[in-house]
């Protein structure tokens, strides 16, 4: 009897380490990212769409794949108003970055909500309203 329920527990114990390992994968490889493009609604007749981008936690100190993929994906979409929706930055040294992905878009309105991220790093409000280009980002508390 007793080895019967060592042998269950190590099954049991084996099952569990595969199942952490595959969440611990799809938590460090596939969600981080993943780049979702969802279409909503419908016009009323004879208005053009209003078409609103939305990115949130992408967490930039960098230009990767990911990123890469957020900037071709604006394109195809080409936004009316780019709503960044909190923790786009961790810190005041990723502005840059942040400002040199949307540099490569033509996004006529901009808002950015700050998420913790921002506020824990003190990412200072004057350098969020700094857009990239002459278009004016508006930033939301």
């Amino acid at each position: 009897m007793r080895k019967a329920a060592d042998q269950v527990i190590r099954r049991a114990g084996f099952g569990l380490a595969v199942l952490l390992a595959c969440v611990l994968l799809y938590a460090s490889l596939v969600e981080p990212n993943w780049v979702e493009v969802t279409y909503h609604g419908e016009s009323p007749a004879g208005r053009a769409p209003i078409r609103i981008a939305v990115l949130s936690d992408l967490h930039l100190d960098g230009v990767g794949y990911r990123e890469r993929a957020v900037i071709e994906q604006l394109r195809v979409v080409r936004p009316d108003i780019l709503i960044l929706a909190g923790d786009v930055v961790d810190e005041p040294g990723d502005l840059p970055v942040l400002r040199a992905l949307l540099s490569q878009v033509d996004v006529p309105h901009a808002v950015a909500v700050l998420g913790n991220w921002e506020y824990w790093g003190d990412v200072p409000l004057e350098q969020l309203h700094k857009g990239p280009s002459q278009n004016s980002e508006k930033i939301v508390r």
